[in-house]
């Protein structure tokens, strides 16, 4: 006898917890079969309604909105975030994170609420990441049932079981239906809006079609959280050899990031975003979003097969008699999409969309000025200053109001989506490619022999030959030469590529005109790099960028390093001033103390031990039980403490007796009995070994703390990796004698052991 198993049975959430009210019907996690009946039924609005293609797959207009609205997104300046958000401004020109008020957002959020009321509702739930530890668990509202198709194909998608009490992390209301006639009054830039709300974890649209911002919207989260536990959060593309080695590709719209990284002699991790922690390369996705322009099934297969019942087709041209697609018509927009699960890619990895640690970097750039070569090797240095520029040609129809191919600059290949300094997510990358020994490359997928509209665009098989000898690594040591102002390194020969478009300045008719215009694009990086001379890495990278003829930004640099270097040089002189003086008075007490009379250091009496400790913390229940620990080590040893005070916060001096008379070598003996304890030493005091791991306890998020017991010093600090470090070390006179001039030391352990290296 067969045994039953209970479906499992999982019930919509209740929206009015977010203050929609009267809702008739919810649509909760829908199948792609129901989607499909609900988005083609013929008694849906016509705007809202698709089309089945002869492909099968459905096909939606999103109108006016054929692209992101840039300037109409908005976060909420509060006290949880806005020290960390990364603020647009005349700072920030790139940055597209323009604060609102908590009252324009609660306005905002009536404004939704109001489209929302009594209407039937799409609701969604996800996981953006792949990884369960870092994975973020989303919910979208929306009254479209093709933006619920649209979540379902972007997003991982969760089992039966998972949904059962599933609880978002963060909240999307997505009510495109709606208009915002406050616009103006509440300051905005128009009846568009996309707002997040860090502190309360939701995030609002409106007015816009586009399911783009649905996608960008939670990357611009994942952008925001990662990076703060650690982890790199990338706008790139990775693919997986059948050998395990894992290559990133970052790079804009129209850059070919999902066209290259498509390959069918490679496995597919994702096609847009992800994610970089200790164990490797993870999807923040869980599928595709790729252009259709002039999409081929003979040039690009994966993608062109991809497109079958359930992926979701915005602003392509069709017949309506037969579906028929044509891919090449872009009167609606040259930002024809098309979404799909990723599992409609046949060479993907599995079950999980996780790689190795990339070995290979690629940054792709369409330059539209047919300066750039077609492939150039990068120096880590380079790699930081061109990953912090993000330079591409932002191709029509990507955004909206964009008509025609424009230089623009994007830090991080992503400035749009970036919450924090675009340096943080700079340095991480480098970080993990010196840790991992990743090389990093710049391919032109843009023009050549001139500039848009003279010269033409590297054909895609050119490219596609770049791309496999930089991951089969036979460009890492070809013979390569450099090319001004950019001082790039061309490889001289890449196998299946002409040599000579491998040069740019062959390409051209007039070198002249190529110097020229290469020139007039360096001043330009110049320019952009300004925004970051105020920070130490964006000093320091100019060297690795291109240089005008004055070379104006080597000398601020270098003007401004020589300064420091002289004050750190003054400051020496200082302290070894001060050293002398400091032995001077040490052999000065030595011989005095040498002279008493040795009945005084053999005579049993009461000894004094001084006890000063410092805890860096601001938690009053932290540092009332870090002192408590620091008496009854005291205790532990024989010492009384008969006097205490607390000159300031986290700062305490204390003054203790020994319990029983003894003579000095005693005295010194409990110092070496500490010291022997905490450095690993033999312990044979079975209330000091406890006393010593009550200390490591109590201090484990106490990043920094200083505790001196007599001549013995106790540090525990944090390096500059983020490591924290604990060190045991015996003070001489000296010593001693610099820390009682200097008590400031106490608090600042870094330094303290800096300097009493010396003694």
């Amino acid at each position: 006898m067969t045994q039953k198993t209970e479906a499992i049975r999982v019930h919509p959430p209740d929206v009015s917890v977010y203050g929609i009210k009267e809702t008739p019907e919810i649509f909760y996690n829908l199948s792609y079969e129901e989607l499909f009946k609900h988005e083609t039924d013929p008694a849906t609005d016509p705007f809202e309604k698709g089309f089945e293609t002869n492909l099968g797959a459905v096909a939606v207009d999103t109108g006016i909105f054929t692209g992101r609205s840039p300037k109409d997104k908005y976060i909420v300046r509060e006290s949880s975030s806005k020290d960390k958000i990364w603020w647009a401004g005349p700072a920030a020109k790139r940055s597209d994170n323009h604060p609102i008020t908590k009252e324009v957002w609660e306005e905002l959020r009536q404004t939704t609420l109001n489209q929302f009321h009594g209407k039937k509702l799409y609701v969604m739930d996800a996981f953006c990441g792949a990884n369960e530890n870092s994975r973020l668990k989303i919910r979208v509202i929306t009254e479209v049932a093709w933006m619920a198709h649209f979540v379902k194909n972007m997003f991982i998608r969760p089992t039966e079981e998972e949904l059962v009490n599933f609880e978002p992390d963060f909240v999307m209301l997505n009510a495109c239906k709606t208009v915002n006639e406050n616009w103006e009054r509440q300051n905005l830039n128009s009846d568009v809006y996309v707002a997040f709300n860090l502190k309360e974890k939701m995030s609002l649209v409106g007015g816009t079609w586009y399911g783009g911002e649905i996608k960008k919207g939670f990357f611009s989260i994942m952008n925001y959280y990662l990076p703060l536990e650690g982890m790199a959060s990338m706008h790139c593309s990775a693919n997986m050899g059948k050998n395990g080695d894992t290559a990133i590709f970052f790079g804009l719209s129209g850059t070919g990031k999902t066209t290259l990284s498509a390959d069918p002699d490679r496995y597919l991790i994702g096609d847009d975003e992800h994610g970089w922690d200790d164990d490797g390369i993870f999807n923040l996705e869980g599928g595709c979003y790729a252009k259709c322009v002039n999409l081929s099934k003979e040039k690009e297969p994966d993608i062109y097969n991809a497109i079958r019942r359930d992926a979701l087709l915005e602003n392509v041209v069709y017949k309506p008699d037969n579906g028929e697609i044509n891919f090449y018509d872009t009167t609606k927009t040259e930002n024809t999409r098309v979404s799909y699960p990723i599992y409609h890619i046949n060479n993907i990895v599995k079950p999980v969309s996780k790689g190795t640690h990339p070995k290979k970097i690629i940054f792709l750039t369409a330059d539209a000025f047919g300066v750039f070569p077609p492939v150039s090797r990068l120096t880590r240095e380079q790699a930081m200053y061109y990953f912090l520029s993000g330079f591409t040609s932002k191709l029509a129809g990507t955004e909206r109001g964009v008509k025609e191919p424009l230089p623009t600059f994007s830090s991080a290949f992503g400035a749009a989506f970036l919450m924090l300094h675009p340096t943080i997510y700079a340095q991480q990358l480098a970080d993990k490619m010196k840790k991992h020994g990743a090389t990093a490359y710049l391919v032109n997928t843009g023009w050549i022999s001139g500039p848009y509209g003279v010269g033409n665009r590297i054909d895609l098989e050119s490219t596609r030959n770049i791309i496999t000898a930089i991951l089969d690594g036979s460009l890492d040591h070809a013979e390569v030469e450099e090319v001004a102002p950019f001082g790039l390194s061309i490889p001289k020969e890449v196998k299946g590529v002409d040599s000579y478009i491998l040069n740019p300045r062959n390409t051209w008719k007039y070198e002249t005109q190529y110097n020229k215009q290469a020139e007039k694009l360096a001043d330009q990086f110049i320019e952009n790099f300004n925004q970051f001379l105020d920070t130490e890495i964006g000093q320091r990278l100019v060297a690795a960028g291109p240089q005008n003829r004055f070379m104006k930004q080597y000398y601020g640099y270098y003007e401004k390093h020589i300064e420091k270097l002289e004050k750190k040089h003054h400051e020496e002189i200082l302290r070894l001033k001060d050293q002398i003086y400091i032995l001077q008075n040490a052999f000065s007490d030595y011989i005095s103390f040498n002279s008493i009379n040795s009945d005084y250091k053999i005579r049993k009496l009461n000894r004094y031990i001084p006890i000063v400790s410092w805890f860096d913390t601001r938690n009053e229940s932290d540092n009332t039980n870090c002192h408590n620990v620091v008496l009854k080590m005291t205790k532990s040893v024989g010492l009384n403490a008969y006097s205490h005070e607390e000159t300031r916060h986290g700062y305490k001096e204390l003054m203790t007796r020994t319990r029983d008379e003894i003579s000095t070598r005693e005295m010194y003996a409990i110092i070496y009995e500490i010291q022997n304890c905490f450095s690993g030493g033999k312990c044979r005091n079975e209330q000091l070994i406890s006393t010593r791991d009550d200390l490591m306890e109590v201090t484990e998020n106490v990043p920094n703390f200083t505790i001196k017991i007599g001549s013995l010093l106790l540090v525990k600090f944090t390096d500059e990796d983020d490591k924290s470090r604990f060190m045991v070390k015996k003070l001489p006179i000296s010593g001693l004698i610099h820390i009682d001039k200097n008590p400031h030391l106490i608090n600042h352990p870094i330094q303290l052991i800096e300097e009493i290296q010396y003694f």
